[in-house]
Parts: structure tokens; sequence; C-alpha cells
């Protein structure tokens, strides 16, 4: 791992095309198949920092994570801002934290929440992510209310949306590893229409096709 002016670490993640990567320490090595580099670039703290704060939408005493829902000054759209406080991680979680950052802004598919930047400064790894108007929708209703989601075609379409990000995120070589309803987003357009989308890449991994595709 190379660090750069700012004592940043810079590490390149290599994927394959129709091929699983194959882990080593916090690096993906590549064999004969083509691959995309994904690369640690965070951008400069101003890009973050013109966000505006509108309110707090999760912090808990001793967790590293403090998120906030943000608006974009110029174009008015808001969008989720998760910092991850350093104070609270060794260097390995740090790391897992930086490959979050990576796997998440490769991810480009509709029922996945999009990672638009993200940034490290020396007190935290700050990122901006798509907002979603219902967030915790099924936690709410199916968890702490117990209220069963009696639409059948309803349910369905969830199921659907969900299988199909995971099938995504399995076709692009990873694994989510924290699928939970904490992390499943509902957005309901103006048009009325819902969309699924999975969040929080934290505890993602890769698959190791030597290991018939176990997680590396």
């Amino acid at each position: 791992i190379l660090k750069n002016q700012n004592n940043i670490p810079n590490f390149k993640i290599h994927r394959k095309f129709h091929s699983a990567p194959i882990y080593k320490g916090d690096v993906i090595e590549e064999d004969s198949v083509s691959s995309h580099h994904l690369v640690y670039e965070p951008v400069d703290q101003s890009v973050i920092d013109r966000f505006v704060e509108e309110e707090l939408i999760y912090e808990l005493p001793l967790s590293p994570s403090i998120v906030r829902l943000v608006r974009d000054p110029v174009s008015n759209v808001k969008y989720v801002k998760k910092m991850v406080l350093k104070e609270y991680l060794d260097e390995e979680m740090l790391n897992q934290i930086r490959k979050e950052c990576v796997i998440h802004s490769h991810m480009d598919n509709e029922n996945i929440a999009k990672i638009y930047e993200y940034s490290e400064n020396e007190k935290s790894i700050d990122m901006i992510i798509e907002y979603c108007n219902k967030p915790k929708y099924f936690e709410d209703r199916l968890e702490e209310s117990f209220d069963p989601i009696e639409d059948d075609s309803k349910v369905k379409e969830y199921a659907i949306s969900i299988l199909k990000a995971l099938k995504y995120i399995h076709s692009a070589g990873f694994i989510h590893c924290d699928m939970k309803l904490a992390n499943v987003m509902l957005h309901e357009n103006e048009d009325g229409n819902e969309e699924i989308k999975l969040i929080d890449f934290g505890l993602s991994h890769g698959r190791d096709p030597l290991m018939d595709g176990k997680i590396c």
C-alpha cells in the first residue's frame, strides 16, 4: 500500500470481467483474464464540504458511523452523507472502509443506492450516497411493528428487485455479506412508483473462483 502526500493509503483493486477477483491483503490480484482496475481515489474534501447539512439521520454512542441528510446547494437535490470516524477504527478496519468506497463506487444498478463521491481526511472517511425517502420502511414495518405486507404482488416486486441487485453484485465478483432489512431502502418517486435500493458495502468481499466462489 502506498501513501500520498496527505498520508492517505492508495491501493488498487483489480476486478476481472467474467471472473471473480482473488484477494491478497488489501489488493485484488489479477490473473490472465482481462481486468478492470478499481482504484481508491478520494476526492478533495472541499467537494464533500460543499453539501449543506439538513438533519441528523443516525448517530449512536461509540459507533464509528454518523449519517446525515444533506443537500446540494446548487441543485437542491437531497443526498445522504455517511461519515466513518477514524478514532474508533484500527488500520485494518479503515482499509475495509476504503475497500467499501471502491466496491460501492463500482456498483451501477437501479436497485443499488449510488455512491457519488467519497473523501478522506484526518478525522473521517466521508461518502455522499443516493437519498431514499423511505429508508426505514421495511425495518420499521416488519421488525418493529410486526406488520406483514399483505399485498402479494408488492412482496413479489420487492423480492425480485432485491434478487436482481444481488445477482448484479455477484456477477461483478463480489458478495454483499450484510443483507438485512436495515440495508434495504425504499424510495417513492413523484409518480408514486417505488424502487428498492440496497446500501452498505462495509462488509462486502470478493469471490475466489479457485474456491468454488467462496469468500476469499
